[in-house]
């Protein structure tokens, strides 16, 4: 087993080579990978092992490509030059002699060679013949010089001028590196007594559980520390560079006798550590928005909720949009609202609309879908995007505006549909497609006045996600409106897009910030920051999600924070595509502060993936926040991959 330890001395030269680096060629390979036993410094950074921050690399350590020839450890890639630092405190591996390295790789691609420096020197190559390598590679070093080393290992592809690398802190041992205790055991001549005692057991691993980074359990009799957020993925199963670390045997106080560190009862499971915390409680709240305009173009129905697997995790949908006009809550789509007839084949319950019933239309179709689905609550949200100018005009009589609301949610028709009211202002106080000038308590008002017409029912906010000082948050009082909600829902997406038609590229739901961000405090862990320091609970609180990308066209270079020329073409939408489509059409390619970007035909393209949707999950219930919400359902694969990834992150 190899030993880890924090750098005994930052002032430990590692002699790579100082010579110029050429820049960065502008045709990167189609491949990426990276060393993860020993593990590399960018795997560190991803499995959130060092004691610093490494910034970007910490989300794409398969991502170091630079021109081939250089010998330093980001390969003279300038966004990850942090890898080249070594006055920081990288930890260090101990090794044997002869050690099998490990890669992994996310996109294999034909490669000429693969070779391995210590301390600057060619140490050994491995010919690949231009051959394709499997996902997961593993090469034999041998004759290793003892003492502390680093190793850098570069992967040239064959038909790009290109190479990956990766650089390994080591400390090759005299003894070959078994940490398992010294059978010579010099002193006494037994061969154990000195050894130290083996760790308590931590309570056995459940397939059902939910671990995330630095969980340990119990797995055939040795511990296994987790990497990352994992569930349902055995111990021993998923290889040396997936989910687990094996920290080696453990074994029991005296008097335990089943291994599970519970000393004297027989039964397993009961002692040692605190189980690991499930990152969820149960209670989060799954929130989708459905568009009434959804019907036409896009052919999204209130049945496709049912046939994706939607209808299985949601808890609330939101019927989006009713619009506000002359301070009232007014109908948005009559004909798709409550009117369309529907057949036998799209209807939820396969009964077809007939000519002279009450209600027909997505009211209908959602009353049926309630009846399959008891669990689910529908929310009526109002304003958005378009119809949000309305909203000044309600504020100068709020109890007035909240009455038309109440009537108009509460129609006899279809009273029974509906399960509260959502407000979807953009924005108070602030610009959005039009400019409110209200003033900063407008928004509390009105909601005040939601409240006390509404009583018990849900009452519901969208709001902006701009955490920057003197942004759209600080515009109006939004703790003082959360006091009067079931729940708060900032849009954590559309940070950025091809608005700014020459870029730079950047992600449009980045989850942190990042080195190079165009805006500071536009990205989610500001935002929640910024909403919880207000003084809002968290667990008022959803965590919002883009079931769509953001594009630009015209961009050569891949890395974000590239110029183009402008919004990439989008099936309804410049700039603007659903997931569904881009998973095909333009499948990421790279990752950077906690989401996903495709490059293809040059266009580049920012989205959410199903595993940077549990990534982010996992960030919500470290938060304690209330759930999550999305916009919107018909940007969903038709099984639901989206939808999925969230319900599995919050479980």
């Amino acid at each position: 087993m190899k030993k880890r330890k924090l750098r005994a001395s930052a002032a430990i030269a590692v002699l790579l080579g100082a010579g110029l680096v050429p820049a960065l060629s502008a045709t990167p390979a189609a491949a990426h990978g990276w060393v993860t036993d020993p593990p590399s410094r960018q795997a560190l950074c991803a499995s959130g092992e060092t004691s610093f921050d490494c910034g970007q690399i910490s989300y794409e350590p398969q991502s170091v490509e630079a021109p081939k020839g250089a010998t330093t450890c980001s390969g003279g890639n300038e966004a990850f030059a942090i890898l080249d630092d070594n006055s920081k405190p990288w930890p260090t591996t101990e090794i044997a002699s002869t050690v099998d390295l490990t890669w992994k790789l996310t996109a294999p691609h034909n490669t000429s060679t693969w070779e391995y420096f210590v301390d600057g020197q060619l140490h050994q190559t491995f010919d690949q013949k231009g051959q394709q390598p499997p996902t997961s590679l593993t090469h034999t070093l041998t004759d290793l010089p003892t003492g502390e080393h680093t190793i850098l290992a570069r992967w040239n592809v064959s038909n790009t001028n290109n190479a990956f690398y990766n650089c390994m802190d080591v400390v090759v041992s005299n003894n070959g590196g078994n940490t398992g205790g010294d059978d010579s055991d010099p002193g006494d001549g037994n061969t154990d007594s000195d050894t130290p005692a083996t760790p308590q057991c931590p309570p056995a691993y459940s397939p059902s559980a939910v671990y995330t980074q630095g969980n340990q359990v119990t797995h055939e009799g040795h511990i296994w520390k987790a990497k990352w957020w994992t569930q349902g993925q055995a111990p021993g199963t998923t290889g040396q560079w997936g989910q687990w670390e094996d920290l080696g045997p453990c074994s029991t106080d005296p008097g335990d006798g089943d291994g599970d560190g519970d000393p004297g009862d027989g039964n397993p499971g009961e002692g040692g550590t605190p189980p690991p915390d499930t990152p969820g409680t149960g209670d989060e709240r799954i929130v989708g928005y459905f568009t009434n305009w959804g019907v036409y173009g896009r052919d999204y129905h209130v049945k496709n909720i049912k046939t994706s697997g939607a209808a299985d995790h949601l808890t609330h949908i939101m019927y989006a949009f009713g619009n506000v006009q002359g301070g009232k809550c007014t109908i948005g789509d009559a004909y798709a609202d409550y009117d369309k007839a529907y057949t036998a084949a799209q209807s939820v319950d396969g009964v077809a609309d007939t000519w002279d019933q009450p209600l027909r239309g997505n009211f209908n179709q959602l009353r049926k879908l309630k009846a399959e689905y008891p669990h689910i609550k529908v929310v009526w949200s109002f304003g958005g995007w378009t119809w949000s100018g309305g909203f000044g005009q309600a504020a100068q009589n709020p109890e007035a505006f909240a009455q038309s609301c109440r009537d108009l949610v509460e129609d006899p028709r279809w009273a029974d549909v509906f399960d509260g009211i959502d407000i979807d202002w953009e924005y108070p106080n602030a610009c959005g497609a039009t400019c409110d000038t209200s003033g900063r308590d407008a928004y509390r008002d009105l909601l005040a006045a939601l409240r006390t017409e509404f009583g018990d029912d849900l009452v519901t906010s969208a709001i902006p996600a701009d955490a920057t000082d003197g942004g759209k948050i600080d515009a109006a009082n939004y703790a003082g409106g959360a006091e009067y909600l079931d729940w708060i829902m900032p849009m954590s997406y559309d940070y950025f897009g091809a608005w700014d038609k020459n870029g730079p590229t950047a992600p449009h739901s980045p989850l942190t910030s990042y080195q190079g961000i165009p805006i500071q405090g536009y990205d989610t862990t500001s935002t929640i920051n910024k909403l919880t320091g207000l003084g809002i609970p968290a667990d008022k609180i959803l965590l919002g999600i883009g079931f769509y990308g953001r594009g630009w066209t015209g961009v050569t270079d891949p890395t974000p924070g590239s110029s183009a020329t402008g919004a990439a073409p989008g099936t309804y939408e410049a700039g603007i595509e659903d997931y569904k489509v881009l998973a095909q059409r333009c499948p990421a390619t790279g990752q950077v502060a906690g989401t996903s970007y495709g490059f293809c035909d040059g266009q580049w393209w920012s989205y959410d993936t199903p595993q940077d949707i549990i990534h982010k999950m996992n960030y919500a219930n470290t938060e304690n926040l209330g759930g999550a919400f999305f916009w919107e359902l018909s940007g969903d694969t038709a099984d639901g991959d989206l939808i999925t990834a969230i319900a599995t992150g919050l479980q």
